[in-house]
């Protein structure tokens, strides 16, 4: 198992891109987490296997017709839990 960190940057807060970063992360059986940060960003941190992720990241940088996505960073890390499913947190 692998595990990204992403950091989406633009138009996402108040725009539904959480619901809509959940619902890909389910599509694709992927497991961790998404949440706002003070910033204006987005932060995901997503398991599953490396294919998996590389898929769900291109859908991420696409993100919605409401929202728009300027840049996303993307850092491949070793996981220190794991995760069983996929959650919006606060």
């Amino acid at each position: 198992m692998k595990q990204i960190e992403l950091v989406i940057h633009g138009n996402v807060q108040g725009v539904f891109f959480r619901d809509f970063v959940c619902k890909e992360a389910e599509a694709l059986c992927i497991a961790g987490w998404v949440r706002n940060e003070p910033d204006g960003t987005v932060r995901v941190v997503a398991q599953s296997g490396e294919a998996f992720l590389k898929k769900f990241a291109k859908r991420i940088e696409r993100g919605t017709d409401l929202s728009r996505v300027d840049f996303v960073s993307m850092v491949w890390q070793s996981p220190a839990e794991t995760f069983t499913g996929f959650e919006i947190v606060q």
